[in-house]
């Protein structure tokens, strides 16, 4: 059977340092699912949208975040002007045009709605990654579903299966409906017909954290242009599950119309089937009809340059492709003494980066890392609940990185990093734990290549996967993470460290008492410590990578769709 060409829709992509159209992890994941389909030669094209804001940049004064908002253009990058759109909302006419930026050998599209044929509130809709005014978030979601529907049908119509990732992308399955519907099918059969090109990933373990919008909001937009379907708005209200959900859900959206739909980890998979259960008709969790595909990294893009080195001597060209076969990684872990050489090479290149914001360590420190969104369940001063403790691995040499933006309207992120600076100032900690500001992916290379050991330690079941951790795979660390996400699936006792999460005051508990056993093992047993990297790249590095996560993405939802 032929490969179907897939359509790739996310609402951002980490796929370039410098292009600002992505904001954390949901980002990183589809800029490594586009690098992978480029190194498998696989035929796909991204579709997103371009953000002359970018997200923000982040500065931090007095232990407080501020964010500022350059502006970019398409140009300032080399993406190319490639097409020009229009479509209608009732009386309203947007106007857009989409850029071409290529990763690899793959395209991604961009649209963008910077146009002097628009209103004000449409000419500026793609300015804000993220942003907190609901009007302009649902434009952007319109552009992007119903502009980028448009697009493909014209553009790429032999891209017939269509990824959503994450429900930012839904209204493009509206769209397609209701083209099948004005084409002339009854419900049913566009809606089946819908199902053979939609593939939907969700990736949120929590009912809060799913894009909702108000009826009156969507209404205001949509119920015009749906209607020119011959169906009334009741149709995608009940699609939306609105009684259930408190307004239109783009989730539940997705997971309708999609013919399959997928979470990120095994963990999310049983997260998932409980939490929408009651959108389906069936009498057990286990009987809803969403699997599991756990995430992984592009490992070309995040092992540091000498580690990589050391697997394209291994694996010679093409070893890009490898990195899901045992016997790879059975082959560099026997270069001992090359890894040891290049993990020492990638923590100077860490170290040289702090010297120049005033930070001097070395390198026999243990250096952890903690970089991501920063957020309540995430906990980033969870460490911090024992701090005589903590206070006596500082004394001995253990060192902090933490890095990680809070969304300009979240009150509490913003709370989290002021009390982490506090925290710090309190305890005459500046020289030993250290704030990296602005987290992007330059930042995380930075990280991720010479840190030792990463931390993770959020709420459990609230980490759909991770991938944070994954990267440190690639680089020669270890992972000291609480069990959630990926991590349940990785963890075999030796190849990191793991716990069960109980609450924070036995998670505190828990996390310091393995982190002085890891201070010791690193300190005393060095011989033990690298035994648990080369166990560590046994067990984990085959596993959690987008090699292993496309080619599943390929067996079991793009190859089966157009059979439902």
């Amino acid at each position: 059977m032929k490969q179907p060409r897939v359509a790739y829709l996310s609402v951002e992509f980490g796929a370039h340092p410098d292009w600002p159209i992505y904001a954390g992890g949901l980002g990183v994941l589809a800029g490594d699912i586009l690098k992978t389909a480029s190194d498998l030669h696989y035929p796909l094209i991204g579709l997103g949208l371009f953000y002359h804001n970018g997200y923000f940049t982040q500065i931090i004064e007095d232990g407080k975040q501020r964010e500022e908002y350059p502006y970019y253009h398409p140009r300032d990058f080399g993406m190319t002007e490639v097409y020009k759109g229009e479509f209608t909302l009732g009386d309203e006419t947007v106007h857009y045009i989409v850029w071409r930026a290529m990763v690899g050998r793959v395209p991604l599209y961009l649209i963008d709605s910077e146009l002097h044929e628009n209103t004000p509130e449409w000419k500026t809709t793609t300015y804000k990654l993220y942003t907190a005014d609901r009007p302009e978030r649902i434009r952007q979601e319109i552009l992007l579903g119903i502009g980028g529907a448009q697009f493909l049908r014209e553009v790429y119509p032999g891209y017939d299966v269509w990824h959503l990732n994450e429900g930012h992308s839904a209204f493009s399955g509206l769209a397609l409906l209701r083209e099948f519907l004005i084409a002339g099918m009854d419900w049913e059969e566009a809606l089946q017909r819908v199902r053979r090109h939609l593939v939907f990933t969700t990736h949120t373990p929590v009912p809060a954290g799913n894009e909702v919008f108000d009826v009156s909001l969507a209404e205001r937009y949509l119920r015009k242009w749906w209607e020119e379907s011959g169906q009334p708005w009741d149709k995608v209200l009940d699609l939306a599950s609105v009684q259930t959900e408190g307004g239109l859900s783009m989730t539940v959206i997705a997971i309708r119309l999609a013919g399959l739909t997928n979470a990120v980890s095994k963990k999310h998979g049983e997260v998932s089937r409980n939490m929408w259960k009651h959108i389906f008709d069936v009498p057990r969790a286990d009987d809803v009809p969403i699997f599991h595909i756990t995430n992984g990294v592009h490992v070309p893009t995040w092992a540091g340059d000498q580690m990589r080195e050391i697997m394209s001597d291994v694996g010679g060209e093409g070893w890009e492709t490898e990195v899901d076969n045992i016997d790879f990684w059975s082959s560099v872990i026997l270069r001992k003494n090359h890894i040891k050489l290049a993990k020492s090479l990638q923590k100077k290149r860490l170290l040289l980066y702090l010297r120049r914001m005033g930070v001097r360590w070395n390198e026999d420190d243990l250096i952890v890392g903690f970089a991501r969104r920063v957020a309540p369940y995430k906990r980033a001063d969870l460490i911090a609940r024992d701090p005589d403790r903590l206070g006596k691995l500082l004394d001995q040499g253990l060192r902090i990185i933490y890095s990680g933006k809070a969304h300009p309207a979240d009150a509490k992120g913003h709370e989290i990093i002021e009390n982490l600076h506090a925290t710090i100032e309190r305890y005459g900690w500046q020289d030993k734990i250290v704030y990296v500001p602005n987290y992007n992916m330059d930042v995380a290379s930075y990280l991720v290549g010479g840190v030792d050991l990463w931390l993770n330690n959020p709420i459990p079941p609230k980490e759909a996967s991770g991938t944070s951790g994954q990267k440190i795979i690639y680089n020669a660390g270890l992972n000291i993470s609480i069990l959630d996400g990926w991590w349940i699936e990785g963890y075999d006792g030796m190849n990191g460290w793991g716990w069960e999460g109980t609450g924070d005051d036995r998670d505190a508990e828990a996390l310091i008492t393995l982190m002085e056993q890891a201070y010791l093992i690193y300190r005393k047993h060095k011989q033990f410590w690298w035994e648990m990297v080369e166990h560590s790249f046994l067990t984990l590095a085959p596993q959690f990578n987008t090699v292993r996560m496309f080619k599943e993405y390929i067996d079991k939802m793009y190859m089966k769709v157009k059979t439902i």
